[in-house]
Protein backbone atom coordinates (compact mmCIF):
# COMPACT_ATOMS: atom_id res chain seq x y z
CA UNK A 1 0.00 0.00 0.00
CA UNK A 2 1.41 2.98 -1.40
CA UNK A 3 -0.29 5.00 1.58
CA UNK A 4 2.07 3.91 4.47
CA UNK A 5 3.73 6.28 6.80
CA UNK A 6 7.11 5.04 6.04
CA UNK A 7 6.07 6.23 1.96
CA UNK A 8 5.65 9.50 3.22
CA UNK A 9 9.35 9.65 4.64
CA UNK A 10 10.76 7.96 2.27
CA UNK A 11 9.04 10.92 -0.10
CA UNK A 12 10.38 13.17 2.14
CA UNK A 13 14.13 12.05 1.25
CA UNK A 14 13.47 12.45 -2.22
CA UNK A 15 12.44 16.29 -1.92
CA UNK A 16 15.13 16.71 0.80
CA UNK A 17 17.92 15.42 -1.74
CA UNK A 18 16.18 17.94 -4.46
CA UNK A 19 16.08 20.74 -2.32
CA UNK A 20 20.19 20.38 -1.87
CA UNK A 21 20.04 22.02 -5.23
CA UNK A 22 18.23 25.07 -4.32
CA UNK A 23 20.57 26.28 -1.25
CA UNK A 24 24.26 26.81 -0.80
CA UNK A 25 26.32 23.95 1.10
CA UNK A 26 28.35 26.89 2.78
CA UNK A 27 30.25 29.59 2.00
CA UNK A 28 33.85 29.75 2.03
CA UNK A 29 35.06 33.95 2.57
CA UNK A 30 32.83 35.53 -0.02
CA UNK A 31 32.78 32.01 -2.13
CA UNK A 32 29.63 30.01 -2.41
CA UNK A 33 29.29 26.47 -2.46
CA UNK A 34 26.60 24.56 -4.25
CA UNK A 35 25.11 21.49 -4.94
CA UNK A 36 26.55 22.17 -8.68
CA UNK A 37 29.58 24.55 -8.48
CA UNK A 38 31.54 26.82 -6.60
CA UNK A 39 30.43 31.07 -6.98
CA UNK A 40 33.55 33.32 -7.01
CA UNK A 41 31.93 36.88 -5.53
CA UNK A 42 31.95 38.30 -8.99
CA UNK A 43 29.26 35.45 -9.77
CA UNK A 44 31.67 33.21 -11.85
CA UNK A 45 32.06 29.43 -11.19
CA UNK A 46 35.44 28.50 -10.04
CA UNK A 47 36.28 25.86 -12.29
CA UNK A 48 38.99 24.26 -10.58
CA UNK A 49 37.00 22.53 -7.93
CA UNK A 50 35.00 19.37 -8.85
CA UNK A 51 31.23 19.01 -7.31
CA UNK A 52 30.21 16.43 -8.96
CA UNK A 53 31.90 13.29 -7.08
CA UNK A 54 30.05 13.51 -4.35
CA UNK A 55 26.83 14.86 -6.01
CA UNK A 56 26.59 11.23 -7.79
CA UNK A 57 26.49 9.16 -4.97
CA UNK A 58 23.69 11.41 -3.50
CA UNK A 59 21.70 11.33 -6.83
CA UNK A 60 21.93 7.42 -6.48
CA UNK A 61 20.87 7.65 -3.09
CA UNK A 62 18.06 9.43 -4.22
CA UNK A 63 16.93 7.43 -6.99
CA UNK A 64 17.18 4.24 -5.20
CA UNK A 65 14.73 6.05 -2.41
CA UNK A 66 12.25 6.73 -4.98
CA UNK A 67 12.38 2.63 -6.13
CA UNK A 68 11.94 1.63 -2.98
CA UNK A 69 8.50 3.57 -2.70
CA UNK A 70 7.39 1.35 -5.37
CA UNK A 71 8.52 -1.69 -3.70
CA UNK A 72 5.96 -1.51 -0.52
CA UNK A 73 4.65 -5.07 -2.14
CA UNK A 74 7.23 -6.99 -1.51
CA UNK A 75 9.08 -5.53 2.17
CA UNK A 76 12.06 -7.76 2.20
CA UNK A 77 13.40 -6.47 -0.87
CA UNK A 78 12.15 -2.53 0.23
CA UNK A 79 14.41 -2.90 3.13
CA UNK A 80 17.23 -4.06 1.36
CA UNK A 81 16.97 -1.46 -1.22
CA UNK A 82 16.78 0.91 1.60
CA UNK A 83 19.52 -0.53 2.94
CA UNK A 84 21.49 -0.14 0.00
CA UNK A 85 20.67 3.78 0.14
CA UNK A 86 22.76 3.83 2.79
CA UNK A 87 25.77 3.07 1.29
CA UNK A 88 25.32 5.42 -1.00
CA UNK A 89 24.19 8.24 1.57
CA UNK A 90 27.79 7.23 3.66
CA UNK A 91 30.19 7.68 0.58
CA UNK A 92 28.41 10.67 -0.44
CA UNK A 93 28.69 12.31 3.29
CA UNK A 94 32.66 11.33 3.16
CA UNK A 95 33.02 12.63 -0.45
CA UNK A 96 30.94 15.85 0.47
CA UNK A 97 33.48 16.69 3.33
CA UNK A 98 36.66 16.06 0.84
CA UNK A 99 34.50 18.27 -1.43
CA UNK A 100 34.67 21.02 1.89
CA UNK A 101 38.16 20.50 2.12
CA UNK A 102 39.13 20.48 -1.37
CA UNK A 103 37.46 23.56 -1.50
CA UNK A 104 38.78 25.65 1.49
CA UNK A 105 42.52 24.67 0.31
CA UNK A 106 41.68 25.97 -3.16
CA UNK A 107 40.21 29.09 -2.19
CA UNK A 108 42.73 29.77 0.45
CA UNK A 109 40.16 31.40 2.80
CA UNK A 110 40.07 29.46 6.25
CA UNK A 111 36.75 30.25 7.60
CA UNK A 112 33.75 27.97 6.21
CA UNK A 113 29.94 28.66 7.30
CA UNK A 114 27.23 25.83 7.45
CA UNK A 115 24.80 26.63 4.82
CA UNK A 116 21.24 24.87 4.67
CA UNK A 117 22.01 22.27 2.07
CA UNK A 118 24.65 21.20 3.99
CA UNK A 119 22.03 19.48 6.61
CA UNK A 120 19.51 18.57 3.95
CA UNK A 121 21.49 15.27 2.87
CA UNK A 122 21.67 14.10 6.76
CA UNK A 123 17.73 14.95 7.14
CA UNK A 124 17.26 12.60 3.84
CA UNK A 125 19.20 9.93 5.53
CA UNK A 126 17.60 10.10 8.95
CA UNK A 127 13.60 10.10 6.64
CA UNK A 128 15.49 6.60 5.38
CA UNK A 129 16.10 5.18 8.41
CA UNK A 130 12.78 6.05 9.70
CA UNK A 131 11.29 4.53 6.86
CA UNK A 132 13.53 1.71 7.43
CA UNK A 133 12.12 1.10 10.89
CA UNK A 134 8.33 1.71 10.09
CA UNK A 135 9.08 -1.41 6.99
CA UNK A 136 10.54 -3.29 9.83
CA UNK A 137 7.19 -2.64 12.06
CA UNK A 138 4.98 -3.84 8.86
CA UNK A 139 7.04 -6.92 8.38
CA UNK A 140 6.59 -7.94 12.15
CA UNK A 141 3.14 -6.97 12.40
CA UNK A 142 2.39 -9.47 9.10
CA UNK A 143 3.89 -12.32 10.62
CA UNK A 144 2.61 -12.09 14.22
CA UNK A 145 -0.57 -12.11 12.35
CA UNK A 146 0.72 -15.21 10.21
CA UNK A 147 1.45 -16.97 13.30
CA UNK A 148 -2.32 -16.38 14.61
CA UNK A 149 -3.64 -18.07 11.63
Amino acid sequence: MIQRKQTLFLAASVVLFLSTFAFPFGTIGMHELHNYKVISPDGSAVSEISTYYFSIPLAIASLVSAYAIFLYSNRQRQMAVVRISFIFYAASFALMSLYIINAVKTIGAETFQWGVSFFLPFAAFFCNMIALRGIKKDEQLVKSLDRLR
